[in-house]
């Protein structure tokens, strides 16, 4: 394929070749009438000089010995007159025809001119114009004479022959002119295109982040479109290592169960009910994950499920990975409550704040539900641990950030709810003070429209 730039010369070189071309044609041709034009005139001038000087003589049409130009009196120079009567009876010859014989053209009326061109004559031919004229004489009356004259075409060819030169020559040297002037526009023309990919090897490199929105009316519309790709590709990627880390984060808790299960003395169908239900969430946990890093965050239609299931089997599940903290988690909700959102969003709100809640709690943790009364649902979720200062609130819901470095955990968990919360559900969640004097985590989910 040819650049871009390579294409534009070749289409601007070709347009100019064939304009000049065309140009040069017509130019040649109007050059060549016009040259024709005035040897026609300046032949016809030449007859009515020569008619302007005959005398008559003995009732016969006679030439001085002196005429007009000396060159009618110079054998061969390229300027001939021959005077014949209607019966073709000759009258009068230049010298100039000595030795030639010149085949003119036939004049058929009195009053007519005939210009002709004679390819085969003398030299490079010769140009030639006939005119009979009528001539009263007395007493032998009305008498028709042919007079013609004949010029050489050397002339005409020389003058041809220079402008031709002179018009190729200018038109080539335009036509350099013109390709370096179309050079120098498409260089400036391309500028824009030549800066666009710099900037793009600078995303590349990571020294800029999206292409810069100075650019020509034409390129606007392609900045706009590949700056969207690239903030598509970079929430993408961001989409996929925080899946990675919520994939970690949400299969913590049922390998703590796995782990606790190990080191239990349960009957043998107990453990495997157990290992049977922990590897079912830690199945449904990788679908949910991979399956919410595919969709991108777009909100779906889905029917409507129940919390109060949920929670008991998170709660089970929490009792067993906290065991050695003989934990009391409370549910205090209606067993028909149900959210029009997906089982595995609210698995992972419930999941993470329960965990959380447990993770500080002393003795006791409470998970309470209702509506709003504004098509959403109010969970809370309290602990009696020590709390959560106000000034590090807002900066706990952020990824990686832990308040507390000795207290197991990744930094993860409130901010993935905050995530699903504000993402999903559009909703909202704080962080207050419990009135057992720990944490209370407030989320506001908003059913799908």
């Amino acid at each position: 394929m040819y650049a871009l730039r390579t294409r534009l010369i070749l289409a601007a070189s070709l347009v100019l070749a064939v304009f000049l071309g065309v140009t040069g044609f017509a130019l040649d041709r109007i050059f060549q009438e016009a040259a024709l034009e005035q040897v026609h005139d300046r032949l016809q001038s030449r007859i009515y000089a020569l008619l302007a000087a005959a005398e008559i003589k003995d009732n016969a049409l006679a030439l001085p010995r002196a005429l007009p130009d000396p060159d009618y009196a110079v054998p061969g120079s390229g300027l001939y007159v021959r005077i014949d009567r209607d019966n073709g009876q000759p009258v009068w010859r230049s010298r100039s025809m000595l030795g030639l014989d010149i085949p003119f053209p036939k004049v058929p009326e009195p009053g007519q001119g005939v210009f002709s061109q004679i390819r085969g004559g003398p030299g490079p031919g010769l140009f030639t114009f006939g005119y009979r004229v009528r001539w009263e004489l007395s007493p032998a009356g009305i008498r028709d004479y042919l007079v013609q004259v004949a010029e050489s075409r050397a002339s005409y060819a020389a003058r041809l022959a220079n402008f031709r030169h002179n018009l190729w020559f200018w038109l080539a040297g335009v036509s350099l002119m013109l390709l370096a002037v179309q050079g120098l526009i498409l260089a400036w023309s391309l500028t824009p295109l030549r800066h666009l990919v710099r900037e793009l090897a600078e995303i590349e490199h990571g020294d800029r982040e999206f292409l810069s929105d100075r650019q020509p009316l034409e390129l606007q519309p392609l900045v706009r479109r590949l700056n969207q790709l690239i903030r598509i590709g970079r929430r993408q990627l961001e989409r996929h290592r925080n899946a990675l880390a919520d994939l970690a984060h949400s299969l913590k808790t049922p390998l703590s169960v796995l782990k606790n299960s190990a080191g239990q003395t349960a009957s043998l169908a107990e453990l495997q009910h157990q290992v049977q239900d922990t590897v079912s969430r830690m199945d449904d946990s990788l679908s949910y994950q991979l399956r919410r890093a595919a969709a991108g965050g777009n909100k779906v239609l889905v029917a409507p499920t129940a919390l109060y299931p949920l929670a008991q089997r998170l709660r089970e599940s929490l009792l067993k990975v906290h065991a050695d903290k003989h934990l009391r988690i409370a549910i205090e909700m209606d067993a028909a409550l149900t959210l029009q959102a997906d089982s595995g969003d609210l698995l992972e709100i419930l999941g993470n704040l329960l965990d959380n809640a447990c993770k500080w709690a002393s003795q006791q943790v409470l998970l309470r539900a209702h509506r709003d009364g504004v098509r959403g649902l109010i969970l809370e979720v309290d602990d009696d641990g020590p709390g959560i200062p106000a000034g590090a609130r807002e900066r706990i819901l952020e990824r990686g950030t832990r308040i507390d470095e000795h207290t197991p955990g990744h930094g993860l968990g409130l901010a993935i709810v905050r995530e699903l919360v504000t993402e999903h559900y559009a909703g909202d969640l704080q962080v207050g003070t419990s009135p057992a004097g720990g944490a209370r985590v407030t989320v506001l989910l908003r059913e799908e429209d």
